[in-house]
């Protein structure tokens, strides 16, 4: 047996050791675990919705598109909108401020975890950074979500969303990445032909890139940089599967008043002039031109540690939508639900390593979705809800807002990817969203002046593409 002083020293030499390396090394589990346990506590958890017919039963003959999703006839059995932990937007994205003052155990319960995630981090040699990635995206909305709505709440509840805010401004610096790791994020794999865990993603990214099929829409729309508090850089095709099309479209473009066409052979071989006299609306052209394809195409952003918002390779999430023939000129609901199609693909969660790929999951065009904006902000109990398909109708059935918010002093067309990452962000709205950032932030608070959060609320009830 080991004598007692044995043991003791033992143990002291273990202590003093402990005090002069520093904290003992982790393999880096607990960073996704507070992530998910954070987002836990966010979460609304499973809540009774009031139904559209499309969510328990088949459309009858007689039915109308419309009602049969958007109905609020009640389905025999109760449906619920499960819980989404995982969400890339958290009910605090709509001022959803309750859930904090509620339960006081809970609100204690939150501050801990977020307390937590310095030493979770400081504790790992070699993070995995799209792990760490993920966690600061959170935190970045937790941040916004809080600040821009403390008018919600009361005088004596102010007090305990400070404490909130302050363990969440130090959870973020924590988080936020060096040179040296920004440079390792932009080589990890994102789905552009090295993702063997997301085909979906990677199928879709191919075709944009090697094929003649899509041209990308070059301007800087402030809607997504808005909607998004800058977390997500977006990138948004327009492409059409037939050659003869993709001439006719690329003739008519030429041709246009304030549209231009760069590094794209579309329209060249006609032979056409190019008198640009048309005044050509962009939303039109799903209804001219058959079998249109969009894409929105949206990564993460990063914070560095001088707090500039710096483009990632790492796909947060995949839209598309599909046109099956032209959508008729005076296109109604009725016309157009049968001729539309939607996906969506989006970023479920990263394994512990430095090397580790990312993982992506389809949405059922079945499941269970709000109204409006399918891919953001979980529900709350008592509201109306129909199918994924259902909610991008509603928005998409007659115009495509990527299309419809484009700004109609110039519009340009490129090659897909021929922009550079960095001009993803480089607009306006990120200099502020910056701005912002730096005064919750940094140590020394000026005054804050206002932001546009009744734009950043009709964003987040609108939809993402």
């Amino acid at each position: 047996m080991i004598a007692l002083d044995v043991i003791v020293r033992r143990l002291a030499c273990v202590a003093i050791h402990a005090a002069v390396s520093g904290p003992m090394l982790t393999n880096g589990a607990e960073i996704p675990a507070l992530r998910s346990e954070i987002e836990a506590h966010l979460s609304n958890g499973a809540q009774p919705v009031i139904p559209a017919p499309a969510l328990c039963a088949a459309k009858s003959p007689a039915q109308s598109f419309y009602d049969y999703y958007f109905s609020s006839t009640q389905c025999e059995n109760k449906v619920l909108f499960p819980a989404q932990p995982n969400a890339l937007m958290t009910p605090l994205s709509r001022g959803d401020l309750a859930g904090f003052f509620w339960d006081s155990d809970k609100r204690r319960r939150l501050i801990q975890l977020l307390e937590q995630v310095p030493r979770a981090i400081s504790s790992v040699a070699s993070p995995n950074l799209p792990s760490i990635l993920r966690l600061q995206s959170l935190l970045w909305e937790m941040l916004f979500g809080l600040e821009i709505n403390r008018h919600v709440v009361t005088a004596d509840e102010a007090r305990h969303l400070d404490d909130v805010i302050a363990a969440v401004r130090d959870a973020l610096r924590a988080t936020l990445f060096s040179f040296d790791q920004l440079k390792t994020l932009s080589v990890l794999p994102s789905g552009a032909g090295e993702c063997e865990a997301c085909p979906g993603v990677n199928r879709i990214l191919l075709d944009l890139k090697e094929s003649n099929d899509y041209l990308e829409i070059a301007d800087k729309t402030t809607f997504h940089a808005q909607m998004f508090v800058g977390r997500f850089a977006t990138r948004v095709f327009l492409g059409f599967p037939s050659p003869k099309t993709r001439e006719a479209v690329g003739d008519l473009l030429r041709n246009a008043v304030g549209v231009s066409i760069e590094g794209v052979d579309w329209g060249r071989r006609s032979g056409l002039p190019s008198q640009r006299k048309e005044d050509v609306e962009l939303r039109d052209l799903l209804k001219r031109f058959p079998d249109a394809r969009l894409v929105l195409l949206a990564y993460f952003n990063s914070l560095d540690k001088d707090l500039r918002i710096q483009p990632t390779p790492i796909v947060a999430f995949l839209e598309t939508y599909s046109v099956n023939g032209t959508l008729p000129e005076s296109a109604t609901f009725e016309d157009a639900a049968p001729r539309l199609e939607f996906g969506l693909t989006e970023y479920v969660t990263t394994g512990m390593r430095v090397d580790e790929e990312p993982t992506y999951s389809e949405k059922s065009q079945g499941s269970v979705a709000r109204l409006t904006s399918p891919n953001t902000i979980p529900v709350t109990g008592g509201e109306r809800a129909t199918t994924l398909r259902g909610s991008c109708l509603r928005c998409h059935s007659t115009a495509v807002a990527s299309l419809s918010r484009l700004q109609r002093s110039h519009v340009t067309f490129t090659r897909p990817f021929a922009r550079s990452a960095d001009a993803l962000i480089g607009s306006v709205p990120y200099d502020e969203i910056r701005s912002r950032l730096q005064r919750w932030l940094l140590p020394k608070r000026s005054e804050q002046r206002p932001f546009h959060i009744g734009l950043i609320r009709r964003g987040l009830e609108g939809t993402s593409s």
